[in-house]
C-alpha cells in the first residue's frame, strides 16, 4: 500500500479521530462505572472459589483422615491373634453380593461387602452380630454408588461368647432393636 500511493501521489491524513481529541474512546464514559465494579466483582468471586477450595480441602483431608483411620483398623484386626472371620452370601444368587465380617474382640472389626443393591426408600441394612443370647446390632450402613459398603471400628460392642454368626437384614432407616426384616446377606455355609 506504501509503493501504491507514492506512484498515485496519495497523502496521509494528518487529522486525528475526534476520540482522541478527547482523550478516551466514544464509550469508555459509559463503561467508567463498569469498570470501578470489576474490581469489586473480582474480589467477591475471588472470595468466593477461596472458601469452595477451603471446604473443599477441608473435605478431602476428612476423607483422607477415614481412609487412614479404616485402613489401620483393618491393619490391626488382621493382625490380631483372635481374629475370627465371617464370610458371606447374599440371598439373591442373580446378583452376586458378597461380604465379609472381621471380628477381634481384642482390636475391633471390619465390615466389608460389594454389589450391594441401593436399599428402597426408607430401609438400610443392620449388620447384627448373632450369640448365644441375644442378637447384637453392629450398626446400619448403606452401600456407595458403587455398591460397596466399609464399616470399621477399634471399639465394637462386646458381646458375650459364643458368636454363632452374622445376619444382614433390610430394616426400617432408623434401624430396629432386633432383626426382623428380610435377609440380604448370611453366614456362607
Amino acid at each position: 500500500s506504501r509503493n501504491k500511493c507514492q506512484k498515485n501521489g496519495c497523502k496521509k491524513s494528518s487529522r486525528a479521530p475526534a476520540w482522541r481529541a478527547a482523550g478516551r474512546p466514544p464509550s469508555a464514559g459509559r463503561r467508567a462505572p463498569e469498570a470501578r465494579k470489576h474490581p469489586e466483582a473480582i474480589a467477591i468471586d475471588a472470595k468466593v472459589r477461596r472458601e469452595a477450595g477451603r471446604q473443599e480441602a477441608a473435605a478431602q483431608a476428612t476423607r483422607a483422615r477415614d481412609a487412614a483411620s479404616k485402613a489401620q483398623v483393618t491393619s490391626d484386626v488382621l493382625a490380631a491373634s483372635d481374629l475370627v472371620r465371617f464370610n458371606m452370601v447374599g440371598s439373591d444368587p442373580a446378583v452376586r453380593t458378597l461380604a465379609q465380617l472381621l471380628w477381634s474382640r481384642s482390636r475391633g472389626m471390619v465390615f466389608s461387602a460389594s454389589r450391594m443393591p441401593q436399599p428402597p426408600q426408607g430401609s438400610i441394612y443392620q449388620i447384627w452380630l448373632l450369640t448365644t443370647a441375644a442378637p447384637i446390632s453392629l450398626g446400619t450402613v448403606a452401600p456407595d454408588s458403587s455398591g460397596r459398603i466399609t464399616l470399621a471400628t477399634d471399639s465394637p460392642p462386646v458381646p458375650p461368647r459364643p458368636i454363632a454368626g452374622v445376619r444382614v437384614p433390610l430394616e426400617p432407616a432408623s434401624g430396629v432393636p432386633a432383626p426382623a426384616g428380610p435377609i440380604v446377606l448370611a453366614r456362607a455355609q
